[in-house]
């Protein structure tokens, strides 16, 4: 019986066994979470951003994103995808004013979404990696968020523009920050409090069920941490702000510029004499700045708004012209006439302009309204034909009408597209040019960060189909920084996105520096009216806030169509103009010129966190990455 009874026991047993598995010997079922906080995350980071600017929702915006991160399960493949198509979803929407330049760029728009988005799931990739050698939550998050905003501000030529910092432009408490760990101390500090509230959400809701909330103090002390950075980094702010308001009481302002902005757009497949009317516009528009405002020490227009169809070219014409020339069959008696007509234009315009800007100079004078007519009326000259009818009959010197030159003329900074012809090529620079009150150039600065497809066309021969049917001819870049001087005032300009490029604009600053010409005023020109008045102007404007507060000196803003500005070195905004607006802003910037980290040492920090995150990338023994869990939170 006790036999038979045994054998009974081990038959249910084995039925047992067999019925219920153990847990080893389940089937792993992958299970699928819920997507929604990825698209959550990309909508509420858009809101941050204008044109609705709820700059407070980019410190919680991540938290989406972050539970991927967070997650103890795999990610599978449709989690990635996921994790990217909120990211494309949140750049086209950041982006879209990109499209409005010119029809083509609808393509460029799609493109540069969908490339910036691939940063989203590589921040989950790499910090659930980081985490996985054993760093905690608050440290991967920041770590590697820092390192993949360095990383695109590099990749392609670079795309700083809508860091998580640039959130928090407005608010300079919290962007003092910037001149000693760049904005992307900002953008660090941001993430690993967003990564202190989704630890301390993580754990209370494991928590709830078994025990008090509560009493959770690894999660409280992350919070405890955050909350002390934080205040750590607005005390810092509110001891640089009260700094600047003693260099202001304490010293007088360097200079008085009037920065003028009209509403003249920009289109590609624009009237030849378009920019010539938007010339004379510019002009009427700074005599009534002039009559408001008086004359000023230095007269800035955006950029190149000055050219009006006609170029400043350097330098005398070689022995031999260059091949583009020839094909051209331009022979040489025709282009020195060309070349006289427009120099001789642009002592006309720069003439112009000099008395406009004069408060003794001819207010409406018949020399002006011709002058205007003539040069409204005078075609650009691109082949030969044009250049035999026109050298001769339309760019004549102008007339002298006996009114004396003003001896109150202030010094001019003026974009304009500048030409050098060699014997090897014909090179054209988008240049800002500095005159002086006798109308002679004083200085040439040529752009140095170029936009691709916009400037220039990458690949070479590879992609000569595109020049071809978009009539691209390229820009050369330029080589070096220049300093303008006037008087004892030292001025560095910056042409376009270049102050999107917070790297660009430190390097030129140091460059300067080194050479015993540190700036005390920065200066940007740009022709902002290709994106229609749209976001693209507020992410350009907050670009170059924090590229001031990261030199610590003022920088002033000429932009055609808006957002012209005056900003201080403690990145506040002293004037902005409206968009779509004829209007000026007469700027007294004040110096600055303190001390910060990233003058002299760059962007340690962004360099620190991608070091870290490369060597997560590396692999590791099967021992150890078998051990390599994604810990609890």
């Amino acid at each position: 019986m006790k036999r038979k009874k045994q054998a009974s026991r081990s038959v249910s047993a084995g039925r047992s066994a067999r019925i219920t598995p153990t847990t080893s010997e389940r089937p792993q079922v992958r299970s699928r979470s819920a997507v929604w906080p990825a698209y959550a995350s990309a909508a509420l980071l858009w809101a941050s951003f204008p044109p609705l600017g709820l700059a407070w929702l980019a410190w919680f915006a991540p938290l989406g994103w972050l539970h991927f991160v967070q997650t103890s399960r795999d990610l599978s493949r449709r989690d990635y995808l996921h994790l990217w198509f909120s990211g494309c979803l949140f750049w086209l929407a950041v982006l879209q004013g990109i499209r409005l330049a010119y029809w083509p760029l609808y393509l460029g728009w799609f493109a540069l979404a969908l490339y910036l988005a691939i940063y989203i799931p590589l921040f989950v990739a790499g910090a659930r990696r980081l985490r996985g050698r054993g760093f905690p939550v608050m440290l991967s998050v920041p770590i590697v968020w820092i390192a993949l905003e360095f990383a695109r501000s590099y990749f392609l030529t670079g795309y700083a523009a809508n860091l998580l910092a640039h959130t928090q432009v407005f608010y300079p408490l919290v962007i003092q920050l910037a001149d000693q760990l760049g904005a992307y101390g900002i953008s660090f500090l941001m993430m690993l409090t967003c990564a202190a509230l989704s630890n301390w959400l993580q754990n209370s809701r494991r928590t709830a069920d078994a025990k008090p909330w509560w009493p959770n103090l690894p999660s409280w002390r992350g919070l405890a941490i955050a909350a002390v950075m934080l205040a750590i980094s607005l005390g810092y702010g509110w001891y640089r702000i009260g700094e600047t308001e003693q260099l202001r009481k304490s010293r007088e302002s360097l200079l008085s510029v009037l920065l003028v902005q009209e509403n003249t757009p920009s289109m590609f497949d624009a009237d030849v004499n378009t920019p010539k009317i938007a010339w004379s516009r510019y002009l009427e528009t700074t005599r009534d700045l002039i009559s408001r405002y008086g004359t000023p020490e230095l007269v800035v227009w955006p950029e190149s708004t000055f050219t009006a169809g006609s170029p400043w070219i350097a330098g005398e014409l070689p022995a031999r012209l260059p091949a583009e020339m020839r094909d051209r069959a331009m022979d040489r008696q025709i282009v020195e006439n060309w070349l006289r007509g427009t120099r001789q234009e642009f002592a006309y315009k720069a003439q112009l302009l000099l008395e406009a800007a004069s408060q003794t100079g001819p207010e409406d004078t018949d020399l002006q309204r011709d002058s205007l007519g003539q040069l409204a009326s005078s075609p650009v000259p691109s082949s030969t034909n044009s250049v035999a009818n026109n050298t001769q009959a339309t760019l004549e010197s102008p007339p002298d009408n006996g009114t004396p030159r003003s001896t109150q003329a202030p010094f001019l900074l003026v974009g304009s597209d500048a030409w050098e012809i060699t014997s090897e090529k014909w090179k054209r620079f988008n240049s800002a040019l500095f005159i002086g009150p006798d109308g002679n150039l004083k200085e040439r600065y040529d752009k140095m960060h170029l936009v691709m497809f916009g400037e220039y066309i990458p690949l070479g021969p590879l992609l000569q189909w595109l020049r071809d049917m978009f009539g691209i001819s390229g820009v050369e870049a330029g080589t070096a920084p220049v300093v303008l001087n006037l008087g004892d005032v030292r001025i560095s300009p910056s042409i376009c996105f270049e102050t999107m490029m917070p790297r660009l604009i430190r390097r030129q600053v140091a460059w300067l520096t080194a050479d015993g010409q540190s700036p005390h005023v920065l200066i940007n020109i740009t022709n902002d009216s290709w994106f229609r008045g749209s976001s693209m102007l507020d992410h350009h404007l907050a670009c170059s806030i924090l590229c001031a507060v990261e030199n610590r000196r003022p920088l002033l803003v000429a932009a055609n169509t808006g957002l012209s500005a005056e900003i201080d070195g403690a990145g506040r905004v002293q004037q902005v103009t409206e968009r779509f607006a004829a209007d000026g802003i007469l700027a007294r910037p004040h110096p600055d010129g303190r001390w910060g980290l990233v003058q002299s040492a760059g962007y340690p920090l962004a360099w620190i966190c991608l070091f870290m995150s490369l060597l997560a990338c590396l692999p590791r023994s099967r021992k150890r990455s078998d051990k390599a869990k994604i810990p609890p939170s």
